[in-house]
């Protein structure tokens, strides 16, 4: 975990007793995760996003924008059946 903020080392500190956590050095982190090291190139589905936002809720959003997998995820469930 890398808590930023006052409020997320509050969490942390909160269920501290429940997780099996040791320091490790930040740069560890960075170098082994692409999302540490520099953000996500802004791609349609971004934009997208980001202008529906404007419009709707961030959840119905976020349903518009990855409607495809939504989609091919319930076609999945109903070939199951």
């Amino acid at each position: 975990m890398l808590p930023i903020t006052d409020k997320g080392m509050l969490l942390v500190n909160a269920i501290r007793h429940s997780l099996n956590l040791y320091e490790r050095p930040v740069t560890e982190a960075i170098n082994g995760n692409d999302q540490l090291r520099a953000p996500k190139a802004i791609n349609n589905e971004i934009k997208r996003f980001r202008a529906l936002c404007h419009l709707f809720s961030i959840k119905r959003s976020y349903q518009m924008t990855i409607w495809k997998i939504l989609l091919k995820r319930k076609i999945k469930q109903l070939l199951k059946k």
